[in-house]
């Protein structure tokens, strides 16, 4: 008798070993598969960021073209028009205060979703508690705000209840303090699936109103102009000053050729903007198809991602040119 039970006793070490390491190999194999996930998540909220920035380096050179007009001239002193530029309405631009507002509500929409799309990489990330406390968070606020962002927008409801967004919250809070893999990839599984329907709204809207040839592409283009514009007259009356010289007058003219860089390439900027939001909406319908198969990863999910750091990558190229006019 003590031989057989000897063998069972052996038998189930053994078993449990083998359990043990095919737990870690689907746990491995889980964490693998998110790759995907967080890869989405890094170039969507990189291409809102640069756009975002390079949006407030372009306000900055609009609200500048002020600041010259009052510094060249001594007899002159600033008033609340001095600082008004790309966000709060330039007068110099016809229905400016209009297409102002129109472009920071699309902005806004932008800055949700990099923020839904940071939020679903911090939840593929998280190893502890707290990091998924952060992350259950910053989802549940991103998807709120874009909601509630769209809507004024756009006048029309995004299709993203308060009920999506209380399963979406349910399934993130079960994941638990010991972050178990499974859970996680159930809860963003149910993230990706009851968002997707508002992700393709929200890069549709800007998609279409941030186009190279839309309205706002050509006042943010003509509010840089404008920069150059008296960026120019600034310097036309300090070459004709006694104490003119030719460093004052080569900064000028650089800060103006940058300015001008800046002017020509905002179309193709523009371009970049709205196909990069529209690779966003085909990214995460892609990842909603393979989170659907329960296979987190696919051919085309890596198409789109890689459609998407193209424009990710011409973004931060218009940023890091317009940059050098605020230097």
């Amino acid at each position: 008798m003590v031989q057989p039970k000897s063998r069972t006793g052996l038998g189930r070490i053994v078993e449990s070993v083998l359990i043990a390491l095919t737990l870690a190999a689907l746990v491995g194999c889980a964490s693998t598969s998110l790759t995907q996930v967080k890869q989405f998540g890094s170039a969507s909220k990189a291409l809102g960021e640069y756009a975002r920035s390079a949006f407030d380096l372009a306000a900055t050179a609009s609200v500048d073209r002020h600041l010259y007009d009052v510094a060249a001239d001594p007899n002159k002193g600033p008033t609340d028009a001095t600082f008004e530029g790309l966000f709060t309405g330039d007068g110099g631009v016809p229905g400016g205060k209009e297409k102002a507002e129109r472009l920071a509500l699309r902005l806004r929409v932008l800055d949700q979703l990099s923020n839904y799309s940071s939020a679903l990489q911090q939840l593929a990330e998280a190893d502890f508690d707290k990091d998924i406390d952060e992350a259950a968070k910053d989802l549940n606020g991103a998807l709120i705000g874009l909601r509630d962002t769209f809507k004024e927008a756009s006048g029309s409801d995004l299709p993203l209840t308060d009920d999506d967004v209380g399963i979406i919250a349910t399934a993130v809070n079960a994941i638990g303090k010991a972050v178990a893999e499974a859970k996680r990839r159930t809860a963003i599984k149910t993230t990706i699936t009851k968002a997707d329907p508002a992700v393709q709204s929200a890069t549709e809207l800007i998609a279409s109103d941030l186009g190279q040839d839309s309205e706002l592409a050509s006042f943010v283009k003509q509010a840089i102009s404008n920069s150059r514009g008296s960026l120019q007259q600034v310097y036309n009356l300090e070459r004709v000053r006694s104490k003119s010289t030719f460093d004052s007058r080569y900064s000028l003219l650089v800060r103006a050729r940058e300015l001008y860089g800046a002017e020509v390439n905002t179309p193709a900027f523009f371009a970049a903007v709205s196909r990069g939001a529209a690779a966003v909406g085909k990214a995460h319908s892609a990842l909603r198809k393979a989170v659907e198969a329960d296979d987190f990863s696919s051919d085309e999910v890596a198409k789109r991602l890689g459609e998407l750091e193209v424009y990710v990558k011409s973004v931060r190229g218009f940023y890091d040119s317009i940059r050098k006019t605020a230097n």
